[in-house]
């Protein structure tokens, strides 16, 4: 029989894919996702080894359901390194921190999903200004991202708090 904080981790892991796929599935504003907050709480609460791998997952199931684009591999990149964000989050389960990593995997997102349309897509010119009219371009759909990121974040955050009362998930126990 498995240890029950092993069955816990399996379980929270299992939810946070179910609500990603759900949830980017269902009719929303565009960039108003749950995957940042999954990322970072995955890497937060799960074991490395298994935080890994959540937002990976709910991303590529919930790909299947609607279009994708030459990109996928950079933003499912951006997810993962929110991932690693959360890890090294860990045991700062609070207010501030969740608003910091959210913010971050915002961020990184934003920044490198741009620069890889830049760089491999022909929609702007080669050069520093190019390279600007993309950023620019893009601020539009970044604030979409950062209430979405804010939001759910928030909301698993609370979720979290009442389903814990008190009694966090240890991830470092499981390695």
């Amino acid at each position: 029989m498995k240890h029950p904080l092993i069955r816990s981790q399996e379980v929270l892991a299992l939810a946070l894919i179910a609500a990603g796929i759900v949830l980017r599935t269902l009719p929303h504003p565009e960039n108003f996702t749950p995957l940042t907050a999954i990322a970072l709480f995955s890497g937060m609460l799960l074991r490395p080894s298994l935080a890994l791998w959540v937002p990976l997952i709910a991303i590529a199931a919930s790909d299947f359901f609607q279009p994708t684009h030459d990109l996928f591999w950079l933003t499912w990149g951006c997810f993962w390194l929110t991932t690693l964000v959360g890890v090294r989050l860990r045991g700062h389960l609070s207010a501030l921190p969740i608003l910091a990593g959210t913010l971050t995997g915002t961020l990184i997102f934003f920044v490198l999903t741009n620069l890889g349309v830049w760089i491999w897509q022909d929609l702007y010119p080669k050069t520093a200004a190019g390279l600007l009219e993309c950023y620019v371009m893009a601020l539009p759909f970044v604030r979409n991202a950062v209430a979405g990121d804010l939001v759910y974040a928030g909301v698993f955050y609370l979720v979290y708090r009442l389903i814990s009362a008190g009694r966090p998930l240890r991830a470092d126990a499981t390695r």
